[in-house]
């Protein structure tokens, strides 16, 4: 959409810090959270690159480049709870800890706590409502493939 993203979030092909979104591509998306996250990104590599045999993200192809195989893999972790420790208990523990952060005061200008997957539940359910808004430049894009394809256009107007 030719917006800039935040700073700190990339680095360009140069090492350098950038907000602009095609020269990160070309460089380096960070990850969140600074050290922690950078922490996580590496967890995450070793369980799916070297454990799981897919790429580093290192050696993962660009988003757009479709010339090799992409080599993604994935790593899934069950834990037996009932093993560690009662899992009533547990259940009671992490209600307890959720009502507890529930009722925490928002930082000025949030209007609560969120959870993993509560803000894409409640849009999942306003896009089901209302529909799913596309940006122009995307529904202009899919009505010149479907000129070239000779298929009916999209009415958006």
């Amino acid at each position: 959409e030719g917006k800039d993203i935040p700073l700190g979030c990339a680095l360009d092909a140069n090492g350098h810090p950038t907000t602009n979104a095609t020269e990160a591509l070309k460089g380096v998306i960070l990850p969140f959270a600074g050290h922690k996250g950078y922490g996580f990104a590496f967890i995450a590599d070793i369980l799916t690159g070297a454990l799981a045999g897919g790429n580093f993200s290192t050696e993962a192809p660009r988003s757009d480049d479709y010339s090799r195989p992409r080599n993604t893999c994935h790593f899934f972790m069950a834990i037996n709870v009932g093993m560690l420790r009662d899992l009533e208990e547990f259940k009671n523990s992490v209600d307890r800890y959720v009502a507890e952060l529930k009722d925490t005061k928002p930082a000025a200008g949030f209007d609560g706590i969120k959870f993993p997957g509560e803000i894409e539940a409640a849009l999942r359910n306003e896009r089901i409502a209302n529909g799913i808004p596309y940006h122009i430049s995307t529904l202009e894009m899919l009505n010149k493939l479907a000129g070239e394809l000779g298929v009916e256009p999209l009415d958006y107007e």
